[in-house]
């Protein structure tokens, strides 16, 4: 989507609202502005706020499973061999 749209005597811009319902943007949304100079472009790129990355978050928190005992933890990562891999037989004493 290409809109056109005027700087303001604030040098203030104002996102169109089709384009702010298509990139579902709300009042307070952040933007970074990157200026390549050569081509005489801007670009401004959303940044997540806390929610978006808290989803994104929670997601990888549900792939692990929580430390209940600690030092059984520390011991078993203390007893890793190459590649990550924890040495079954070091866990039987």
């Amino acid at each position: 989507m290409k809109t056109v749209v005027t700087l303001g005597s604030k040098g203030q811009l104002t996102v169109p609202a089709a384009v702010r319902e298509a990139l579902h943007l709300e009042r307070g949304d952040r933007f970074e502005i990157s200026i390549d100079e050569a081509a005489g472009a801007l670009t401004l790129t959303l940044i997540p706020g806390i929610e978006a990355l808290r989803r994104r978050i929670s997601g990888y928190a549900a792939l692990t499973e929580p430390v209940t005992d600690v030092d059984a933890c520390y011991h078993a990562h203390r007893r890793r061999g190459p590649g990550g891999r924890i040495d079954e037989s070091s866990l039987q004493s």
